[in-house]
């Protein structure tokens, strides 16, 4: 089950949907096509999305990720942060 809620690419609720659909929303404010990157949101979550590609469900498990309050956050550090002060600049 963890496996499905994690790695499933088509169920809306699903991690792996939900960082895709993310990636392609930061693609189309920024107007860089996808699988490519004009500033570190968008780099960094193209490189989660690879990671988790090629990512089997011990391997998510075993480490990288950390429990929140709320929940499962899958998503790396470096990310945290990023989206909303690069996308409030104008996107450089």
């Amino acid at each position: 089950v963890v496996d499905f809620l994690i790695l499933n690419r088509e169920f809306p609720r699903a991690i792996r949907y939900c960082l895709s659909s993310a990636n392609h929303s930061l693609h189309v404010i920024s107007g860089t096509p996808e699988g490519a990157f004009k500033n570190t949101p968008e780099q960094l979550m193209g490189r989660l999305l690879a990671e988790l590609d090629y990512a089997s469900i011990d391997d998510i498990m075993a480490g990288g990720y950390r429990p929140r309050a709320g929940g499962l956050a899958v998503v790396p550090r470096p990310l945290e942060g990023t989206g909303a002060l690069t996308l409030m600049r104008g996107v450089s």
